[in-house]
């Protein structure tokens, strides 16, 4: 007997939505969507999401890592701890990808600064 399963997913943070990937248009409605604000970066507003799409049925989430202040990708890797630990305390039966296309602004001056280690660590 061949059991088919729906996972369902949320990949809320997005690479490209950041203040620093685009330019305003004018439109605060589609420059606000541009600019992910309304994307959950700090902890605790990541775990309101969580709890929600948790409730919903959702078992995969993928993420990528916010610097707070900024809005910006960032590679640090205590951001992704944070959040990582977060969901294997709370939500122990959801699946976590980490975000790999770390190339937003800030990630590409981490790297000019500190070498190619800070996009694969």
């Amino acid at each position: 007997m061949r059991l088919n399963k729906l996972i369902l997913g949320c990949a809320s943070t997005g690479a490209k939505f950041t203040p620093l990937n685009h330019r305003s248009t004018g439109d605060s409605y589609f420059d606000n969507i541009c600019w992910g604000a309304d994307i959950p970066i700090n902890k605790d507003d990541i775990e309101s999401e969580l709890n929600i799409i948790y409730a919903l049925g959702c078992r995969y989430y993928h993420y990528h890592a916010r610097n707070a202040e900024t809005s910006e990708q960032t590679t640090d890797n205590v951001v992704y701890q944070e959040i990582s630990q977060l969901i294997q305390s709370k939500f122990p039966d959801m699946i976590i990808s980490f975000g790999g296309s770390r190339n937003g602004k800030e990630v590409m001056d981490n790297i000019d600064e500190f070498g190619e280690w800070e996009r694969v660590s």
